[in-house]
């Protein structure tokens, strides 16, 4: 026999949900065929206008107002499946477009601290060639230094050597200019 639970399965997306209504309408329809009503109808419910239904008319008047039913479901769903996909693709974007300024923003923070230190770098490079340039300058004034020191060296060792040899010279001249007894 066929049984009826009279519910949808919890979907997870569209396609599941349209095929659980499918699913359920099926099961409906294979249910309701399956069974024997016994619609009871005595001439005296019926209104004067109204007129009288077999039980299968009645049943299948039902089944089409149920499929009715679950096909405006469907639509429905349809519809409020495209406003959220609407709605998650706006969302999407927004906050593609929020991730995108955050990256533009911590690129240009980035940007500015590279050239911060870029600049720091060249600042220290400037003052290291110049402590060199200073260095070499010292240098060059050492070798000019030595330079005339050496000649001054050289100099005053000559006119030492001068002086000397003139007082020898002299001690010389003395000694010959004494007589000799």
């Amino acid at each position: 026999t066929t049984t009826f639970t009279g519910r949808i399965k919890e979907p997870e997306s569209f396609t599941e949900t349209f095929t659980n209504l499918t699913e359920f309408n099926d099961d409906l329809m294979k249910y309701l065929q399956s069974q024997k009503y016994s619609f009871e109808t005595s001439e005296d419910s019926y209104e004067d206008g109204e007129e009288k239904m077999d039980n299968q008319d009645l049943l299948l008047k039902n089944i089409e107002t149920i499929s009715r039913n679950i096909e405006k479901s469907h639509v429905e769903l349809r519809e409020n499946f495209k406003e959220r996909e609407s709605r998650i693709f706006e969302n999407s974007k927004d906050l593609e477009s929020r991730i995108l300024e955050n990256s533009n923003r911590t690129e240009e923070r980035m940007d500015k601290r590279f050239e911060q230190l870029f600049s720091e770098l060249n600042a220290r490079e400037e003052r290291i060639e110049k402590k060199i340039d200073t260095l070499q300058e010292e240098f060059k004034n050492l070798k000019s230094d030595n330079k005339q020191t050496r000649w001054s060296i050289l100099a005053l060792s000559i006119t030492t050597i001068l002086g000397i040899a003139a007082m020898v010279f002299s001690i010389i001249q003395l000694i010959l200019s004494i007589p000799l007894p």
